[in-house]
């Protein structure tokens, strides 16, 4: 099957799927509701890092070199944050329900052409697919259940959506290690297609239409800025981990975002009938929750992958293993992400928040200074800390930045979020890489320095990165002195994630500090702002 039939075929049963539902449901149950979209939130989540430990099987398999691997894990999530603004807005205009079932059948269409493909561009192109539908049903998930819910037990329905996120991201490389193991890596695209089917089955049944924003036209010219931009910006941080910041496609894609997102900003205020209403933004009640989550991302969204890493390549663990000493992080805001429902009733908004910024900043902290023999038992303290923090911050950021807009522009509302943490994270990750990898040299070059190693292992030693594939160099070294280097290595990579990770702690503290002179000081100040 060529790559243009894919498209083509895609095309026409997403056009299909987007136009079959708009008539409301026959009956809204809320509970049912909150089930489908907590099912598809946790099928979301899980893809974002299933994938992550499948990368070298579907290499071999399917004869991928890395930067292809790379394109087939990023796919889904450049795909993903370039559209939800345009999908949230259309939702608002259109109606959430249609948005939400369809989006979720693309996914799962998206899914199934993964688990067949047989070539690296099919893949790529499915997983892109699966992150179109992923935008469309993010943002309508959230926007449904705001409709489904009345206001005193919406926040602890937003919890439970975001607890069902969280969740999926932390097992994905649980479930993913254990699905390889006992089948293939087609096994992890599989899952995620019988929990698509009974999503969409509740759907079908149970979620009513969202209230509609009257709109007298579409601003096509602001989507196609918005998106290009988006595209190219997020295109170019993902593109530099592999090519570097000089890169000539790093670059023009970086300038080419940026361009188009000026002239997006410019074209928005022109417009009477703007994508995205820039007004939002002087409301204190809505911008607060927005920068504060943005924040938060970018210190935060490189925990899985450095933690990852060092558990994996400076403590030598499966990824089963690593997997599960995510558990503290996943139950803790599995637990408490939707008691923080009930907590704002009684707690100011600012306290919770707040409060969750400074224990999640002090579990990042904890990774200071860690080494290749660190305890465990300190590291599960670091991650509880850190499951506690996100549990507690998270959900009342998307419920405050609800609360700030009518209902009929909660969709857009929840994608601003949203987006805005995508961008922000993949920035954040950029960023982090390049100190772990800058920290963790250093402390190699000084190693190497002291360790008395012989001067041709010492220049051999000169150019190796400690995050990165050093297999190579290590079969030069002579046998009496790898153990040595390993170590040395190991020792710094431990040393660079410790100190990208505390530097990420203070960002969070400095956040923390933000959300309590920005955000609402009390309940009443909350329902008024």
């Amino acid at each position: 099957m060529s790559i243009h039939h894919v498209l083509v075929v895609s095309h026409a049963r997403a056009h299909h799927v987007f136009t079959r539902f708009p008539h409301p449901a026959a009956k809204t149950s809320a509970p049912m509701v909150l089930l489908a979209c907590s099912l598809t939130a946790m099928m979301a989540g899980l893809d974002g890092t299933v994938l992550n430990v499948a990368a070298p099987q579907i290499s071999h398999d399917v004869a991928a070199d890395l930067s292809e691997v790379l394109w087939i894990v990023n796919g889904y999530s450049l795909a993903f944050a370039a559209l939800l603004v345009t999908f949230g807005t259309l939702g608002d205009s259109i109606g959430h329900r249609r948005l939400f079932i369809g989006g979720v059948a693309l996914f799962v269409f998206g899914s199934v052409l993964a688990a067949t493909s047989d070539s690296v561009p099919m893949l790529i192109v499915a997983r892109v697919l699966s992150g179109i539908g992923a935008a469309a049903q993010a943002p309508a998930g959230i926007a449904v259940v705001n409709a489904a819910f009345p206001v005193d037990r919406r926040p602890t329905a937003i919890g439970i959506t975001v607890a069902a996120a969280s969740a999926g991201l932390a097992v994905g490389p649980v479930i993913g290690g254990a699905l390889i193991e006992l089948f293939t890596w087609r096994a992890i695209f599989w899952v995620s297609v019988p929990v698509g089917i009974i999503a969409i089955g509740l759907g079908l049944m149970f979620v009513g239409e969202t209230e509609k924003q009257q709109r007298e036209s579409y601003d096509f010219t602001g989507t196609v800025l918005l998106t290009v931009a988006l595209v190219g910006i997020i295109f170019g941080l993902i593109q530099q981990s592999q090519a570097g910041w000089q890169a000539a496609e790093v670059i023009a894609s970086l300038v080419l975002g940026t361009v188009c997102a000026i002239a997006f900003l410019r074209h928005e205020l022109r417009s009477s009938e703007p994508l995205l209403d820039l007004a939002l933004f002087r409301n204190p009640a809505f911008r607060s929750p927005i920068v504060v989550g943005a924040i938060l991302s970018f210190g935060l969204i490189s925990v899985f992958l450095f933690i990852s890493i060092y558990y994996q390549s400076v403590r030598g663990l499966s990824a089963i293993e690593t997997g599960l000493l995510y558990l503290p992080t996943t139950v803790m805001i599995v637990v408490l992400a939707p008691f923080t429902g009930t907590l704002l009733k009684h707690v100011a908004p600012r306290t919770v928040v707040s409060a969750g910024l400074l224990i999640a900043a002090a579990g990042l902290a904890m990774y200071a200074g860690i080494t290749p023999m660190t305890a465990i038992v300190w590291l599960a303290i670091a991650q509880l800390l850190i499951g506690i923090g996100v549990g507690l911050a998270f959900p009342p950021l998307s419920n405050l930045a609800l609360d700030a807009v009518e209902k009929a522009r909660a969709g857009l509302a929840i994608s601003i979020m949203k987006t805005s943490r995508e961008v922000v994270g993949t920035l954040g990750l950029a960023v982090m890489g390049i100190l772990v990898v800058t920290f963790g040299d250093r402390s190699l070059h000084s190693a190497v320095a002291d360790a008395g190693l012989p001067p041709s292992v010492a220049e051999t030693l000169a150019g190796v990165k400690v995050v990165g594939d050093q297999d190579a160099v290590l079969e030069s070294i002579p046998a009496d002195d790898r153990n040595q280097v390993i170590q040395l290595i190991t020792e710094s990579a431990a040393s660079g994630i410790g100190t990208a990770l505390a530097i990420g702690s203070a960002l969070i503290v400095i956040c923390a500090i933000y959300a309590w002179r920005t955000i609402p000081g009390s309940v009443a100040e909350k329902e008024d702002a």
